[in-house]
């Protein structure tokens, strides 16, 4: 009789997980896109995520890339001379940078929810959150430009004030996205986050330093 009651139990567990693995169907996606940090160039990224199937519906995801943008713009206030001042009375403010050549590593955790599935795509929204390795150069004087007149039309960084940065930062994102079946192991993805991130010191969240949206695409297969 024990070993009958074994049997049916070996039995039961056998099916229970069997069951729970044919349901997890992992993914790995590929996908890259722009990110547009506020106030500066738009750049370029590119990502790889795990994905972890909870439900049909419910996913938990690691993913790890790489992103690059170039100028973080700055208005660098020009008080025009006695006699610029009654030549030019135009705004004093000139556009500059005080940052470039900015590389960008994460490495994120999260979760997606799909909420609504149609005969076209599946809607989902996401939240996310983990660390970045940030590096870039960044100034801190600026030589004026000048115009045939002699008057100043714009301010470069001065190299020899160049100095490199990195910075290691804790984020977190939200987004909204879509899924669009191909085949049965093969669906494109489209989704749009907005990052924001902290070293908790003089970046902070919700700054305009610290803040950026991504819009990216690629593809996600079954494994």
């Amino acid at each position: 009789m024990f070993s009958i009651k074994k049997n049916i139990y070996v039995l039961y567990l056998s099916i229970f997980v069997s069951n729970l693995f044919a349901q997890t169907n992992n993914s790995i996606e590929v996908s890259g896109g722009f990110i547009f940090p506020m106030s500066s160039t738009n750049g370029l990224i590119g990502n790889i995520q795990f994905n972890y199937p909870l439900t049909d519906d419910f996913y938990l995801y690691i993913y790890t890339g790489y992103s690059e943008w170039d100028k973080f713009k700055i208005s660098i206030d020009y008080r025009y001379s006695e006699i610029e001042s009654t030549i030019n009375n135009q705004k004093r403010f000139i556009p500059s940078y005080s940052a470039n050549s900015h590389i960008k590593i994460p490495l994120y955790l999260g979760t997606r929810l799909n909420f609504r599935t149609n005969k076209l795509f599946t809607s989902f929204i996401n939240f996310e959150f983990g660390y970045s390795y940030l590096s870039y150069n960044s100034y801190d004087k600026w030589n004026p430009v000048y115009s045939n007149s002699g008057e100043v039309i714009n301010y470069i960084p001065e190299e020899a004030t160049k100095e490199k940065n990195t910075e290691y930062l804790f984020g977190i994102a939200i987004g909204l996205g879509a899924s669009i079946p191909i085949s049965k192991d093969l669906n494109v993805i489209l989704n749009y986050k907005v990052n924001s991130s902290t070293n908790f010191k003089y970046i902070e969240m919700l700054s305009i330093r610290g803040t950026n949206s991504m819009l990216v695409g690629g593809v996600n297969f079954i494994i």
